[in-house]
């Protein structure tokens, strides 16, 4: 699963087997006494007891669009874990029950069973032993759209499990789609099982649609039937088995590209508009299924790997096994590629059907197992496609993640005890756990850590797991014990907080690094934190490795006198940290030591010399870093006396902003020059809203332009009108500089499809506008607007805002008070 707002942006420091049929004699009873009560410690989140495992399901599945329902029979191959048992409880949300019975060789005999809207209780009238395979039918209509209680978490904004979309045809706007989307356990609200993800089970699904429609499900399609009736079934399978949240259904009009890795399937579903260019919205697949299945020494496990996007989605992504599913946010044009894609979301997702589909986490408590190695997979392609430099600009970005949500909220990482199950979610599982994994791979070296992670998903190769079995493999392989990096970091809440002060003592010719340290937590532990501490002099730089292991230590060392000492040298370790280094430091560590972040908190240092020179100079230097986002850091925070009439610095501005090959660099060019001059580069602005091909310099260059020359930014941004990454430039625009002829433009956009926060910018926008010219039949017809949208919104973001937006407009139509 690929969260949408763990990532904090940086731009803040600136200014991702078919089943078997038995019959079997019924065992003798089980003394009541043998089987242990299961009663776990109060509000503790026990992984689920294993009394009944799945061993195989079968689905026989039609959905009615008419409806929003979906018509199932369930064939479903169970046995006992150990205990032998004489019930079953499936987990089967909102359903109506047709029919319940065994199925046995040559006859299907009814079974007893209670009901109560979330759990099918079945009597399977006889003991059954443990091995012993019992096949049961399940016949029943799901009804998700009358499900309650159904609002999921921030991470998964939905929990009804199978969601029809625009299922009647009455929006113009919106293709006819159905999708799933089972984590946390919301399968069960489609199809009957044990939702837990401590289960395993193999999977057939025969699913029955119009034959415009096209299907998407885990496994290989190994055929389909054209019933003469207008529909037909495809059948899906897939032999090895997985978790009951990993199996999908998807069901709409999608374009699909092909090609092959290995002699298995890779496929790119989109919306046939986005057909052309399908491959490019999943960039570099088939390279990473390569990679990634080098890297771990494990080969990509599973039938085919599938990528389709879906609207109105209630998450970022999700792994499915063999078909992840995006949101409608991924399909992109290429001009819009040129900004963003969903290249780090493809990483993630590709890396969790090693960490999460393979090898799966026994309990929501164990979820790091999952969400933590998805999370530094997209790290290790980074690194491997595009140099560390760029990926540890990711994890500085995760580490920020942590630390802005460490402020309300610190707990263990795994951890078994919370409110609900979606708490797993957060920045601590994710963006944290990514960060923990980067420092256990330092502090192992690279061999033996993934030689550690083989040895872990091969011996548990479709199994449920929790971190401690993760620990083993690595004390298997380094012939170490680990539980000292285990405890502090995966079962203790917080991160240390470290003081660092160098020194030299000329009288011993040493280097001096006094250290001290306490948990951000009140009950966190005293951090064991090994690192290396550089040394750089005129001519040379040295290394020392140190343990910093008490609440405060002090290290010497034996040099001449530095220019630089840096702790914690290959930055990775997790925390806050304060230093006494002075400027001659900061730009030494700026222009000798090698890592982004190095380079970056440097540059947080000597933005703040405004008047001093080394630092400014240090500044122009970052305008040519490698990184685009040094150079982007350099150009907004370039804030040194009289910048604005530095022409050396004004022309190299002018050169990032027609070159640069990054769009991000550009747009921050454009930017600074309009905040230097804007009168002055006119000619620039224009240039690059004509003529530049990434949607966010155009957007920059109107904003810029509209500052002195409002006439030619609205001519330009007329132009722009239709290109749905514009809405918010253009809406900006014209609620900034607009007449009240803009209004058409803000009602015709917000009709059309667009993320959610981007239609609710254009309520915000089209409230300014009509605020702004004060003209009352503007007024009156925006305030009209807003109500329609709120009444067709009901709740969610949009009505919300729509229903701020009206207060202010009916406000600014109220006569004014006496009269």
């Amino acid at each position: 699963m690929r969260q949408s707002y763990y990532l904090i942006p940086l731009l803040a420091l600136s200014m991702a087997c078919a089943s078997k049929k038995t019959t079997e004699t019924a065992p003798a009873p089980i003394a009541a006494a043998e089987k242990p009560a299961f009663q776990p410690v109060e509000d503790y989140r026990a992984t689920r007891p294993l009394d009944m495992k799945m061993v195989h399901t079968k689905l026989y599945l039609k959905p009615d669009f008419s409806k929003a329902w979906m018509y199932g029979t369930a064939y479903l191959t169970v046995t006992p874990h150990f205990y032998p048992s004489k019930t079953l409880v499936l987990d089967a949300k909102g359903f109506e029950i047709k029919r319940v019975e065994w199925v046995g060789e040559d006859f299907f005999k009814p079974l007893v069973y209670t009901y109560n809207g979330l759990q099918l209780t079945i009597d399977l009238g006889r003991m059954v032993e443990a091995g012993t395979k019992v096949q049961l039918l399940v016949d029943y209509i799901a009804k998700p759209n009358e499900l309650k209680n159904t609002t999921g978490s921030s991470a998964i904004q939905g929990a009804k499990g199978l969601y029809f979309i625009n299922h009647d045809g009455k929006d113009p706007h919106k293709p006819i789609q159905m999708w799933t989307q089972g984590e946390t356990e919301s399968n069960s609200c489609w199809y009957p099982t044990i939702d837990a993800p401590n289960q395993k089970t193999s999977q057939e699904v025969y699913l029955t649609v119009d034959t415009t429609f096209v299907t998407l499900s885990n496994g290989e399609l190994v055929y389909s039937t054209d019933n003469g009736d207008g529909t037909r079934t495809d059948y899906w399978s897939q032999k090895k088995v997985h978790a009951p949240y990993l199996t999908m259904l998807a069901v709409g009009k999608f374009a699909v590209q092909k090609e092959s890795w290995r002699g298995k399937e890779v496929s790119y579903y989109v919306e046939p508009e986005f057909g052309a260019f399908a491959r490019d919205i999943y960039p570099n697949t088939v390279e990473m299924l390569e990679f990634y299945s080098n890297q771990l020494g494990v080969e990509y496990p599973w039938d085919k790997y599938a990528q389709i996007a879906v609207r109105d989605y209630v998450s970022g992504a999700m792994e499915n096994t063999g078909a992840v599913i995006f949101g409608e946010w991924a399909q992109r044009t290429p001009r819009e590629m040129i900004d963003r894609t969903a290249e780090s979301t493809v990483a993630h997702e590709l890396y969790h059907h090693w960490f999460g589909d393979l090898v799966t986490c026994e309990s929501w408590s164990n979820l790091p197992v999952n969400e933590s190695f998805a999370t530094y997979g997209s790290y290790l392609w980074d690194e491997h496609k595009y140099g560390r430099m760029e990926a540890d600009y990711g994890l500085y970005g995760n580490l920020q993640g942590y630390l802005a949500e460490s402020k309300r909220k610190q707990v263990d990482m795994v951890r078994f005890y919370y409110d609900d199950k979606e708490d797993m979610f957060d920045s601590h599982s994710y963006a944290k756990g990514s960060r923990v994994l980067h420092m256990l791979r330092t502090e192992v070296g690279d061999q033996a850590f993934f030689k550690s992670l083989q040895l872990f998903l091969t011996r548990h190769a479709h199994q449920a797991v929790e971190i401690q079995q993760l620990r083993l493999a690595f004390e298997e392989v380094t012939g170490r014990d680990m539980n000292w990096f285990f405890n502090q970091w995966f079962y203790s809440k917080g991160h240390p907080v470290l003081d660092i002060r160098y020194d030299y003592d000329a009288e011993t010719g040493e280097v001096v690094v006094r250290m001290s340290q306490k948990p951000s937590a009140t009950d966190g532990p005293v951090y064991r934190l090994p690192m290396h501490i550089d040394i750089y002099t005129a001519d040379s730089k040295t290394t020392q490795r140190v343990v910093l292991s008490r609440d405060s230590q002090e290290f010497r060392f034996k040099s001449e006198r530095p220019l630089l000492v840096n702790a914690d040298a290959q930055k990775v370790l997790l925390g806050e940290k304060k230093e006494n280094k002075d400027k001659a430091a900061y730009v030494m560590q700026f222009r000798r030591a090698p890592l982004f972040l190095d380079h970056l908190e440097a540059l947080l240092f000597l933005r703040n010399l405004k008047s001093d020179a080394e630092a400014r100079a240090v500044f122009v230097d970052a305008l040519g870093h490698e990184l685009w986002f040094i150079r982007q850091f350099a150009i907004q925070n370039f804030g040194f006396d009289n910048w604005k009439s530095d022409a050396a610095f004004l022309a190299a501005l002018e050169k990032l902003a027609k070159e640069d090959p990054k769009s991000a660099v550009r747009a921050a060019a454009i930017s600074k020059l309009g905040e230097a001059n804007a009168a002055a580069y006119v000619a620039v602005f224009e240039a690059a809203a004509k003529n530049d091909s990434s949607f966010t310099v155009a957007a920059a260059a109107l904003r810029q332009l509209s500052t002195s020359e409002p006439e030619k930014a609205l001519a330009l941004a007329a132009g722009f009108e239709s290109f749905r990454s514009m809405n918010m430039a253009v809406a900006d625009l014209y609620a900034r500089v607009g007449g009240a002829n803009k209004a058409e433009y803000f009602e015709s956009a917000y009709a059309k499809p667009a993320q959610a926060f981007v239609r609710a910018n254009l309520l915000q926008k089209y409230s300014e506008l009509a605020l702004r010219l004060k003209e009352p039949a503007l007024l009156q017809r925006s305030l009209d607007f807003m109500q329609k949208a709120g009444k067709e919104a009901g709740t969610g973001i949009l009505a919300r805002v729509a229903g701020q937006e009206a207060a202010k407009l009916q406000q600014a139509l109220a006569p004014p008070a006496g009269k």
